[in-house]
């Protein structure tokens, strides 16, 4: 047994109907000798900072 580093990707669809089809379709196939896990990804949510009310916003990955 040899452990491996995990690796990931990220995969963006511009039309939302597409996503299940996609997921179904490459979820538990194999690239080479890796088996492949497809997943939903969900919006990270971050705490604002600053000591008071604050309140949750979701992550922009693009800040």
């Amino acid at each position: 047994w040899h452990a491996q580093a995990s690796c990931f990707a990220f995969v963006v669809l511009r039309n939302h109907d597409d996503v299940q089809p996609a997921i179904n379709e490459l979820d538990g196939r194999y690239i080479g000798d890796a088996r492949v896990r497809v997943t939903l990804a969900r919006p990270r949510i971050r705490a604002s900072g600053g000591g008071g009310g604050g309140g949750r916003r979701y992550f922009d990955p693009n800040k």
